[in-house]
């Protein structure tokens, strides 16, 4: 938004009013005063930073834990990354034309655990005319009177 020379711009969107004003003006010419404002100092917090966490279900995970409920439980396995992490050895870098130690190359196999079985032969055909001698309906019939009857609820006088 432009405004004219000599009026004030209040609608200047966060720009000081100095930007929005006619590009000749008396109070260019003033220099501004730049006062520093000191630097306040750091924060440190007024509570124990060992101190366990109080009123916190952290570390409580699934059930009740009355006894020390909000103690921040560390786990042994629960890490980012190995615990026994070793830094590199800053004389044993490769270098320049140094052969690259690799082991010999192995030809590619699949596991034989992960393999599905192979597709029948068009010669392997199924057993035909398998039948067999059991009666379905006289066998369902004697389990359907010899089963105990369920959900029969007894109900008190």
């Amino acid at each position: 938004v432009l405004c004219d020379p000599g009026v004030r711009c209040f609608h200047t969107l966060g720009r000081s009013t100095k930007d929005t004003m006619a590009r000749e003006s008396i109070y260019n010419l003033v220099p501004e005063q730049y006062v520093e404002q000191p630097k306040p100092p750091m924060y440190r917090s007024k509570h124990d930073p060992t101190a366990p966490v109080t009123g916190s279900t952290f570390g409580t995970h699934g059930t009740t834990q009355l006894h020390g409920a909000g103690v921040v439980k560390k786990r042994g396995a629960a890490t980012f990354g190995p615990s026994n992490k070793t830094n590199p050895n800053p004389q044993a870098y490769l270098k320049r034309g140094a052969p690259l130690e690799l082991p010999a190359p192995t030809a590619f196999k699949y596991p034989d655990a992960r393999r599905k079985p192979a597709v029948p032969k068009v010669e392997d055909r199924p057993v035909m005319g398998i039948q067999t001698a059991k009666n379905f309906i006289t066998a369902n019939a004697v389990e359907a009177i010899l089963q105990v009857p369920q959900g029969l609820g007894e109900t008190e006088p």
